[in-house]
């Protein structure tokens, strides 16, 4: 009562977008169904991306050497790096914390991110012109295996890559000829990678389960790198 104006010294952060309509669909069961309690595994994943600024999340029950625990991999709405001291982790946790069962330990960790580099041959419709399939056929690999649809743990296979490229406008055949996950997430020379049947995308371990013994890892989301795409149109030989 009696205040005419406020004023923000500096810019608000640590919130997200507006949900989107089929974002909306698939979190509004998942408050229905922890009814405010935490208690299952499920539970922490619907408690996780209900929450405003989390994309995706995966819980698995690890063993830490000494007991079960519950591990919560998070990645943000949006496509961006995620730590463990961003503002986001924080209110997730202070807000989990309220409402699971203390008896079951819990380990919250961000995402980690990894990605992926491809080569293949097109064999263009004539109908159509052979750039327009290159770049519709780029955008479909973008869309297809890119942020926003990819799940924390999901791998990637050739076969699902050749079925993308056919299901592009004016692509006749594909033939696949590197498949490689990037170690660094740096772009390399595509010519010398190897074509793999299938990239994996590893969930969450424990310690003892990877290189680094003493500490858990978290769930990993495998995308395509947009620069690491290579894609050319096949030469056609006149009968």
């Amino acid at each position: 009562m009696g205040v005419r104006a406020a004023v923000n010294p500096s810019a608000a952060t640590g919130a997200g977008d507006a949900e989107t309509l089929d974002l909306a669909r698939g979190n509004a069961p998942g408050t229905v169904k922890t009814l405010g309690r935490i208690v299952s595994l499920t539970d922490y994943e619907d408690f996780a991306r209900a929450f405003a600024g989390v994309g995706k999340a995966q819980a698995r029950e690890l063993w830490s050497g000494r007991q079960k625990v519950v591990h919560l991999s998070v990645a943000p709405e949006a496509d961006a790096e995620l730590t463990s001291s961003d503002t986001l982790i924080v209110n997730l946790s202070e807000a989990i914390e309220k409402v699971r069962d203390p008896a079951r330990p819990l380990v919250l960790q961000p995402y980690q991110r990894r990605y992926f580099a491809m080569t293949a041959r097109i064999a263009s419709d004539p109908t159509y012109r052979p750039e327009d399939v290159i770049l519709w056929a780029q955008q479909s690999l973008e869309a297809v295996f890119g942020y926003e649809v990819r799940k924390l743990g999901q791998p990637v296979t050739a076969a699902e890559v050749i079925s993308a490229l056919h299901a592009v406008t004016g692509v006749v055949s594909v033939d696949l000829d590197a498949l490689a996950i990037l170690v660094d997430g740096s772009t390399p020379d595509t010519s010398g990678i190897s074509l793999q049947a299938v990239l994996p995308a590893l969930p969450a371990m424990g310690p003892g389960q990877r290189a680094q013994r003493d500490a858990f890892t978290a769930a990993e989301l495998l995308t395509v790198l947009p620069s690491s795409i290579t894609l050319s149109v096949m030469e056609t030989v006149d009968a």
